[in-house]
């Protein structure tokens, strides 16, 4: 249960900006995003058990779940926010109050949404596989393309190892080479 909750907080920040944070367990309030909304019941689930999320978390405060979001069918149906600790830039700010206008420290945590949105394309067949080069669905950006950035695949996004430079709190580092 707490990975998926885990999952399921990470993966909010990611997700378009909803309207005000719902505070008990009523349906979600429409956003400026236009998400649609709608009862849990209308697409098959049950209120009373999204209810006691609410109530697991607020008893287990050690879990630090920020939110928990469902959407089935393209429908928001459920959005409750918590209060927790979070970091900017892996320094602690304290305890937060989030709602759906926080920024949260996520980084590299995001790769687990990633892999499953990435799974989901693949099994549909919108996307052939994770060895498909990544500068393929950006032909926008041609201009950035060189011989090395051509051979980064999704599958070196997923493990972070592009060999790309990068630089986190003034320390540069180097992820795994993709072009060895």
């Amino acid at each position: 249960m707490r990975f998926v909750a885990l999952i399921i907080s990470i993966g909010i920040a990611t997700l378009p900006k909803f309207a005000q944070a719902q505070t008990d367990c009523a349906m979600p309030s429409v956003g400026e995003d236009r998400w649609p909304v709608a009862t849990p019941e209308s697409v098959g689930l049950a209120s009373a058990r999204l209810c006691e999320v609410v109530k697991l978390f607020d008893d287990w405060k050690q879990s630090n779940v920020h939110a928990v979001l469902v959407a089935r069918h393209g429908i928001l149906v459920f959005e409750h926010y918590f209060s927790g600790r979070d970091e900017l830039w892996g320094q602690p700010v304290g305890e937060v109050a989030f709602g759906p206008e926080t920024k949260h420290d996520e980084r590299s945590v995001t790769k687990s949404i990633t892999a499953l949105v990435l799974g989901i394309a693949i099994d549909r067949g919108w996307i052939k596989g994770v060895d498909e080069p990544v500068l393929s669905f950006f032909p926008e950006y041609a201009d950035l393309r060189t011989p090395e950035k051509d051979r980064i695949t999704l599958r070196h996004l997923l493990t972070m190892s592009t060999g790309l430079e990068w630089r986190e709190l003034g320390a540069t580092s180097y992820s795994s080479e993709a072009n060895s």
